[in-house]
Formats: structure tokens, C-alpha cells, sequence
């Protein structure tokens, strides 16, 4: 999981390296995500990446950028609404899409990123990732330069 303002996805400049970065370590790792939210409301997404490959990624704020198939919590919402498609491909102006933006707090970074892999709102210095039988690993922080 990938954590910092560094990784911005609905920053435009930084889209792409993201992109790319986390493909690089999912080829290297078997998995790697990075995720932005923002509690003023400046955006939500999100991009998973499994074996080399971008398997989702969402921006809100750009839907034209996104990739792959809606899945688990983001799937469950649309279903729920009875929308098939992906939310990139809903008109925005579609009573529908309207609706569902409405509740998008179901259906957040964070969300995804505890559905997917760790919440982050959980987060200590002693956190366990699920899937490791490891002693308690150390979140450290890096600065992409």
C-alpha cells in the first residue's frame, strides 16, 4: 500500500507515476495499491494493481482515467442501484449517477482500501497486515523526490 500525498492520482502530474509505480511493485510484490481521499472533499480514488497489472483504478474527479473493472464494495454500490455499467461510463448527467454521487461517502478510498488490503484509519505502529503471520510491522514514512 502505497500512503503519502506524493501519490495523488487526481493530481494530473502525478497519475501516470503512480500508475506506474504501482505496477512496477505489483510485477516485483504480487500486489500493490495506492489510494487518495480527502476529507475537504477534493477527491476520492484509488488504483489496485495485481502481477504487473492495473486491475482498477478510479478517480472521481476524472472517470475518463479510469481502468479496469469495478469490483467488491464499488461493484456492491452500483448493484445496488441497479447500474450495470461502470461508473465512468454513466452519463453525468443521468438521474442515476446523480444518485449514487450522492452516496459516494459507501463507497470511499478508505473503504476500498480496508476491503482490499489494510484500513488505514486503523493503522498503528503495531499493525499486522491480515495476510501476514509476521511479527508487527513498522509504518515508516518515504518522500517520492
Amino acid at each position: 500500500m502505497i500512503v503519502g500525498a506524493w501519490c495523488g492520482l487526481p493530481y494530473l502530474t502525478r497519475t501516470d507515476p503512480v500508475t506506474d509505480l504501482c505496477q512496477q511493485l505489483s510485477s516485483e510484490f504480487g500486489r500493490a495499491q495506492a489510494y487518495f481521499h480527502s476529507e475537504q472533499n477534493d477527491g476520492e480514488a484509488w488504483l489496485i494493481a495485481e502481477g504487473g497489472a492495473v486491475i482498477r483504478r478510479w478517480i472521481a474527479e476524472f472517470p475518463q482515467l479510469a481502468l479496469g473493472e469495478p469490483f467488491g464494495v464499488e461493484r456492491r454500490l452500483l448493484d445496488a442501484f441497479g447500474i450495470p455499467a461502470k461508473p465512468e461510463d454513466l452519463n453525468p448527467d443521468d438521474d442515476l449517477a446523480s444518485s449514487r454521487k450522492a452516496t459516494w461517502g459507501d463507497c470511499d478510498a478508505p473503504t476500498v482500501a480496508a476491503e482490499s488490503s489494510l484500513d488505514p484509519r486503523q493503522i498503528g505502529r503495531d499493525t499486522v497486515h491480515p495476510e501476514s503471520s509476521s511479527s508487527p510491522t513498522r509504518f515508516e514514512r518515504f518522500a517520492a523526490e
